[in-house]
């Protein structure tokens, strides 16, 4: 049977079917001072990533907040979008998100009778995002509004195949999600296993169990799309885990990173990073630890937690705090015999790989996904996977 499709708009969408496209709540209903350190979690732009919402650091309210702005509250389906930045970027809510905010910076889109994950993915179709960058208001600061959105078009074929396309991209991303959780809980036990080996045990430089490598500066003249030369870690990838820019330079004093190397930003914000994205050469203000022989990456990892977390409380006010090289030599890290570190290497290692290798097969899975996506989205190929 052939399927139909239909050419609409999100806004036929909301008005055919009762649905909702709003603004999350303004900052005059919801301040910095609403926020606290439990309650209900409030989505916000950067929580929103790949088609999901990532609940790491997400901000939280006190149930008073959340009645008062129940209009805000998220269901099941409901799609987020982010208002300012990075607009082109959308999340589906799961049940497991059933309750939480919409915060503020972001839109609501809640449509019935569609099935949610297939809208989901069609706002993701590569065609989609560019139409809702080039009708984003700003130069500077890209910005989305609610017109904006119900302008935005789709196609929609009948619910059955909705429902196909929806199952077999799903199974796709929840693939690639039970591995992030899996990696998460790898990291996470390697971590903890190395607390328990540690604690009260006395203290000796860093630079006795761990090399530092730092990033070169590598001219802007040599950056390059993506493709061509090598890609460029640079700090504000360790966010996002893929790096944007690439480079055609080389230098001497260079240093290439792997997956499972570890990474902390020198500005701003600092946090020991499992890199997890593809080989790249590493940029200014971005280093790398790795343990000396016998010394594992859990460890290393764990040790850093406590002298990063000292400068990232010293931030004040607006101050951007920057961690040098004359910083790390001052760090101090638990001492341990030989014996101990390779214990501690043959648990955690293991440990370690796992959460590389599910993060490569996470990465391998998503380019699957984004291929597929508008082959089944045009009917090019049927969710059963046969070509008409």
């Amino acid at each position: 049977m052939t399927a139909v499709w239909q050419d609409m708009t999100l806004g036929d969408l909301e008005h055919a079917a009762g649905g909702v496209i709003q603004t999350g709540p303004f900052g005059s209903q919801l301040h910095t001072s609403d926020y606290s350190s439990c309650g209900t979690p409030v989505v916000m732009p950067t929580n929103i990533r790949d088609l999901r919402i990532d609940a790491t650091d997400i901000a939280r309210v006190g149930s008073q907040h959340v009645d008062r702005l129940s209009r805000h509250v998220l269901q099941p389906g409901d799609i987020i979008y982010s208002r300012r930045g990075d607009v082109e970027k959308c999340a589906l809510v799961t049940p497991d998100e059933s309750g939480w905010l919409c915060g503020t910076g972001c839109l609501l889109v809640r449509i019935k009778g569609i099935n949610p994950r297939y809208l989901a993915y069609a706002l993701s179709l590569p065609a989609t995002r560019a139409w809702i960058a080039r009708h984003a208001i700003g130069a500077t600061m890209p910005n989305l509004n609610t017109n904006i959105l119900r302008e935005v078009p789709i196609t929609i074929p009948d619910r059955g195949t909705q429902d196909a396309i929806a199952t077999t991209l799903g199974a796709i991303d929840d693939k690639i999600d039970s591995n992030r959780q899996v990696g998460k809980k790898c990291l996470t036990l390697a971590r903890a296993w190395v607390h328990k080996e540690t604690e009260g045990t006395n203290l000796e430089p860093l630079d006795n169990v761990a090399l530092v490598r730092m990033g070169a500066a590598f001219s802007g003249a040599s950056f390059a799309a993506p493709g061509t030369g090598r890609p460029l870690l640079r700090i504000r990838d360790l966010k996002t885990g893929s790096p944007q820019v690439w480079t055609t330079e080389t230098r001497s004093d260079e240093a290439v990173i792997l997956p499972g190397d570890i990474v902390v930003g020198m500005d701003a914000e600092f946090h020991a990073t499992l890199w997890m994205g593809a080989p790249s050469v590493l940029n200014q203000r971005v280093c790398s630890f790795a343990g000396c022989q016998g010394v594992s990456r859990a460890f290393i990892l764990a040790a850093l937690e406590p002298p990063l977390a000292w400068y990232e409380q010293a931030k004040t006010g607006t101050t951007v705090i920057h961690l040098n090289k004359a910083d790390i030599d001052r760090f101090m890290v638990p001492r341990l015999t030989i014996a101990k570190h390779e214990a501690l290497a043959a648990i955690t290692e293991p440990l370690i790989d796992r959460a590389v290798t599910c993060a490569k097969e996470a990465q391998v899975l998503a380019a699957l996904r984004d291929t597929l996506l508008p082959e089944l989205l045009s009917g090019r190929i049927r969710a059963d996977i046969s070509v008409r």
